[in-house]
């Protein structure tokens, strides 16, 4: 069995499950992957495959290396096509195509980077801003409702009136199944949020879809988002990520929500994933810490008119 031939056994496998267990994003991913990884063998090798049993430390070491030099990938895109590579080669063991594994002793860890999020002040700004192009308004709403639910953009973008349901609490909730997990997500609907989905409860173009929301393609809301936070004057690149990890900071964690709960409405199918957000909620931090700050400089300041 050769490498190529390996990754091609996987993606056929991804394929036959597209749309149930993997999302077709997923399948994209791994094509891309072994693209790169043919780029490599013939930049390298000379030659479209290689042999499981010829692959070695090294092997890895050189294709991790032609990542980030000749593709000029940054640490986490490198990061992740290796991560696929290693998926090929546990499955090529398990298979017995392969006896020994290549990864022992190589090391490339994902780095969890600082996620930009808006705060209230941010948000405020753009729910009371007034925008006389229809185009802009509409893509501030759907901005807005990512905001107060913490949707991706693919799955809000497919939202229906089939994804309401009454919760526990009698109130209507959003339940759906993450595209890119397929894991299951359930959020409480937040006021704000209810008033985008009444705002356009009756849009005909929403009736036409059969969709919650009249939403254009990712690349142009993130275009028009760049618009929008000019006129807000918002310096923060706006974008549709940027929603998604505001609710996990700002509106969620930041007001107490446990990291647990958070991490089920936002679809993560692992803790390590939400708790990327807890690091840099500064704001709780100093608002739970305030009252020991505040203490000494209110004893001085008693001293002081005593004496």
């Amino acid at each position: 069995m050769t490498l190529v031939k390996a990754y091609e056994y996987h993606i056929k496998k991804l394929e036959e499950l597209s749309g149930i267990d993997f999302a077709v994003a997923t399948i994209k991913k791994y094509r891309y992957s072994l693209n790169s990884l043919i780029r490599f063998l013939k930049s390298m090798y000379n030659k479209p495959d290689i042999r499981l049993c010829d692959l070695d430390h090294k092997f890895v070491e050189s294709y991790h290396t032609y990542l980030r030099t000749s593709e000029s990938l940054m640490h986490n895109s490198a990061a992740e096509n290796i991560k696929n590579l290693f998926r090929i080669i546990n499955i090529s063991i398990t298979n017995r195509w392969i006896v020994t594994n290549p990864f022992k002793g190589f090391s490339c860890n994902f780095v969890y980077p600082n996620r930009p999020y808006l705060s209230e002040e941010e948000i405020d700004s753009l729910h009371k801003k007034k925008f006389a192009i229809k185009r802009l308004a509409r893509v501030r709403d759907v901005f807005i409702f990512q905001i107060y639910t913490g949707l991706s953009y693919c799955d809000m973008a497919e939202l229906t009136e089939d994804n309401i349901e009454i919760g526990i609490d009698g109130k209507r909730w959003i339940v759906i199944h993450r595209k890119q997990t397929g894991t299951r997500s359930s959020i409480p609907i937040l006021p704000r949020a209810q008033k985008v989905l009444d705002r356009y409860k009756n849009d005909p173009s929403c009736i036409a879809d059969h969709k919650l929301f009249p939403v254009c393609t990712n690349q142009r809301m993130n275009g028009y988002l760049k618009e929008i936070a000019d006129i807000c004057e918002i310096k923060k690149p706006l974008t549709t990520h940027i929603a998604r990890h505001t609710f996990a900071t700002t509106i969620t964690l930041s007001h107490g929500v446990p990291i647990e709960t958070v991490s089920k409405m936002l679809g993560h199918s692992d803790l390590k994933t939400t708790q990327i957000y807890s690091k840099v909620v500064d704001r709780k931090i100093a608002d739970d810490m305030r009252p020991l700050i505040e203490i000494p400089s209110r004893t001085n300041s008693e001293k002081v008119q005593g004496g």
